[in-house]
């Protein structure tokens, strides 16, 4: 019971990592912990194992999606019982934590059938377990399939090297080999802190070895926290774009659209007439999600009385046989491009098939159809380019595009040059949580392509994270306005964006090596 105890503490540890900051430590910690306790397992068979890896990945994957509980109340979706609301959201976070945690018993399995009782298990350990978070991504790919997604590997975020995304020394590795690098050296440091520390030959290095090492963790946290300690790596001298984020603080779709789009427009205009008679010129306006300024394609809407200077990236929903969630780029009042939303928000943006099935079978047909005219359910888009802005390649996406570490990577290899970013967090009531948790992604996504990323946001702050990883500039809750930076052009390849998904290939190499060493060297 113990050890039981003990692997839920570990997986709540690991999962805590994803969502605070300053605790970013808690990944390798919680992965060391975890390690203790499959190597102090009493009865090691199958069964027994498999139970032990899924009780660590429903805590950790609890933890690290316990950000979705801040959709509470579903007044966006027209609930207004809690305890319904309670129902509703437990089904679907419940679900996807014991299907995702069942990936972690099988990782279990698996080591327990390979590893050797040597510091080679640190190696065995993450190799097999950035494949596992890998294949989990094409899980939640099956278990979400409906009309609107995506069959693909896009959801990462609970991949334990995110946890890294806040100590840049270790974040910069991301540009070599993506989050799956990062998520092999958190869970490679995790072991070897275990054969370190807990298989110690004397009781020395146990007393003064671990609190000299966690004095050192955090002495390093606090330092790289106050000067961030990667930019002392020289970057590319490139020249800059200035581009204004439009942050709107807007909960939720009104009863009157037509009032509310008037209401953006001209707020909007007041916004970015302030900026230009403040003297600051602007190349770039980019709006948030579900703040859009175009209502579709073929719209009468003069976008060049918001400004008609700069280049704008708007956002809008587009009607029809089909209904996308679109964005729309302009320069010189001229459309130049449209992007529609690839990787939609699941129970949000469309509704599962299986979910279509469990949540009819336990609410009933008449709630179900209630919740269905709630959501507006979208078609995924499946072009994704680059488009030129003032002599710019801009590769802008959606809110919830940046989970996936593919997306922002095709269009850094496609050749843009500057990365954006349209977010909402209005479904989640300006969770701060959710808000750290997204943040750490961006973090990763703009090291791993070497880019500069800049966030337009409603219902969370604006931001600008540089090529390294740190936030450079960023609004602050609840100020309306128009966050003005001079983003750098990066043109740099990294050998991620060059090699992509292919680092998985690495730990799958290792795999193989140490099966083919084992079963020829005696």
């Amino acid at each position: 019971m113990a050890l039981m105890f003990l692997t839920i503490i570990a997986g709540a540890a690991a999962g805590m990592s994803l969502l605070v900051p300053y605790m970013w430590f808690l990944g390798i910690l919680g992965c060391a912990g975890f390690a203790y306790t499959l190597y102090r397992h009493p009865r090691p068979t199958n069964g027994r194992m498999f139970v032990h890896g899924w009780l660590f990945g429903i805590a950790y994957s609890g933890v690290a999606m316990s950000w979705w509980w801040s959709t509470i109340p579903l007044d966006w979706l027209g609930i207004s019982s809690t305890t319904l609301a309670v129902a509703f959201l437990l089904v679907y976070w419940g679900s996807v934590t014991a299907f995702l945690g069942s990936f972690f018993g099988a990782f279990v399995v698996a080591f327990a059938s390979i590893k050797r009782d040597t510091w080679h298990d640190a190696i065995l350990a993450a190799s097999l377990w950035t494949l596992m978070q890998y294949v989990q991504m094409w899980g939640f790919a099956t278990l979400t399939a409906g009309g609107g997604s995506v069959f693909d590997a896009h959801f990462s975020s609970t991949m334990v090297g995110y946890s890294l995304a806040s100590f840049s020394p270790l974040l910069q590795l991301a540009s070599l080999g993506g989050i799956y690098l990062l998520t092999f050296v958190a869970v490679g440091l995790g072991f070897f802190v275990y054969f370190a520390f807990a298989r110690a030959r004397t009781s020395r290095i146990t007393r003064y070895g671990i609190p000299v090492a966690v004095v050192l963790v955090i002495v390093a946290g606090v330092v790289d926290r106050t000067y961030f300690l990667a930019d002392i790596i020289p970057g590319e001298t490139t020249h800059t774009v200035t581009i204004g984020l439009v942050n709107t603080w807007d909960p939720g779709l009104p009863r009157d659209p037509e009032e509310w789009i008037e209401r953006n427009r001209e707020t909007t205009r007041s916004l970015v007439r302030a900026q230009v008679a403040s003297g600051g010129g602007l190349d770039i306006i980019v709006m948030p999600e579900s703040i859009g300024l175009t209502i579709d394609r073929d719209s009468a809407y003069d976008i060049r009385s918001v400004s008609d200077t700069a280049a704008i990236i708007d956002t809008g929903i587009v009607h029809g046989d089909m209904r996308f969630k679109r964005m729309f780029f302009y320069d010189a009042g001229i459309l130049r491009g449209v992007y529609d939303k690839i990787f939609l928000v699941p129970q949000g943006e469309y509704s599962p098939w299986l979910y279509d099935k469990v949540i009819g079978g336990i609410v009933g047909k008449e709630l179900k159809s209630h919740l269905q005219s709630k959501l507006w359910y979208f078609e995924h888009g499946d072009g994704l380019r680059p488009v030129v802005l003032r002599g710019v390649a801009v590769g802008s996406l959606f809110c919830f595009d940046v989970l996936s570490p593919k997306l922002y990577r095709s269009l850094a290899k496609d050749g843009a040059t500057v990365l954006i970013n349209a977010s909402s967090h209005s479904w989640f009531h300006r969770s701060r949580l959710g808000d750290d948790g997204v943040l750490a992604i961006s973090k990763v996504r703009a090291v791993e392509s070497r880019r500069y990323l800049a966030i337009a946001g409603n219902e969370v702050p604006s931001s600008v994270i540089s090529d390294r990883g740190r936030v450079v500039a960023r609004t602050r809750v609840g100020d309306e306005t128009i966050l003005v930076a001079d983003v750098p052009v990066r043109t740099a390849v990294t050998p991620y964006v060059r090699f992509g998904e292919s680092a998985v290939l690495v730990p799958a190499a290792v795999l193989v090596f140490f099966a083919w060493r084992r079963r020829h060297i005696v």
